[in-house]
């Protein structure tokens, strides 16, 4: 069980943290006991049960790169084609 934690953005555009639990299981009859954290007893959670494919693979996420390690300051730069062609 995998507990992720996910920055949404409601439908009235706020913006909230919510945990979610993410487990796999294959079940040997019709019923199912998930355990949850100890912070969801008392609220409503929702629960999605579907199939995955056996030729699927589940894969993680690549994090796209971060460019914070350079930055520049284009503040009143006007582009000059001329001289950028210039050889």
């Amino acid at each position: 069980m995998s507990v992720l934690k996910l920055k949404m953005l409601s439908l009235n555009n706020q913006l909230s943290i919510a945990n979610m639990v993410r487990t796999f299981i294959t079940p040997e009859d019709q019923n199912i006991l998930i355990r949850v954290p100890e912070d969801y007893i008392g609220k409503q959670v929702e629960v999605i049960a579907f199939t995955l494919d056996e030729d699927s693979i589940i894969a993680p996420v690549k994090k796209q790169p971060s460019f914070t390690a350079l930055k520049l300051d284009t503040i009143g730069f006007k582009f000059n084609r001329e001289e950028a062609n210039e050889r």
